[in-house]
């Protein structure tokens, strides 16, 4: 119909700017239907990315340095949400206490933890929550899936948003030998 106008388009394209300077830009385009003269219209707009890209691109990069210092860390870690959810464990994490990664994310720390520590271990917990702690280093047995316990040293760190509310807690996790 008339005056209706076509599904816009965009893409991202590298150009040189005035200066000789390799910018990204971003260009968004729609192209009007015909009018009554048989006239149509594209409309184009363009606006520098380039701060945008960069900024991606050191997140990426940023990424792939912490997806190489967890899982090639000669610590097994692990990270739970604040209800002490299992949210990610590193493959040493997993080989320390024999689960799988998805067995480990459907478990709490509680869960893991020998009877004998779980009410120091939640007790800390709840002092990160609470803002008292934000590291909290102790030894502690785990249980392992084959049922023997295994006595670590644990480092747990409260990683808090930018409001300074804990938003998960960071284990790090070093065997000291089969009990």
């Amino acid at each position: 119909t008339e005056g209706d106008e076509r599904a816009g388009e965009e893409s991202e394209v590298r150009c040189i700017d005035g200066d000789g300077r390799t910018i990204w830009v971003h260009l968004s385009w729609t192209t009007t239907a015909p009018d009554a003269d048989c006239h149509q219209y594209t409309v184009v707009h363009a606006a520098d990315c380039s701060q945008r890209r960069v900024a991606e691109d050191e997140l990426m990069e940023l990424r792939q340095l912490l997806h190489v210092a967890l899982e090639k860390s000669a610590f097994a870690i692990a990270i739970s949400d604040m209800t002490k959810r299992i949210t990610y464990a590193n493959q040493q994490f997993c080989d320390l206490l024999g689960y799988s990664l998805s067995e480990l994310t459907s478990m709490t720390f509680p869960d893991i933890t020998h009877p004998d520590d779980r009410d120091k271990s939640i007790d800390a917990f709840e002092q990160m929550l609470l803002g008292k702690l934000d590291r909290h280093q102790t030894m502690k047995h785990y249980v392992r899936k084959d049922g023997r316990s295994i006595y670590c040293r644990r480092v747990a760190i409260a990683a808090r948003g930018r409001d300074g509310i804990p938003r998960s807690n960071i284990i790090f996790v070093e065997a000291m030998g089969l009990v």
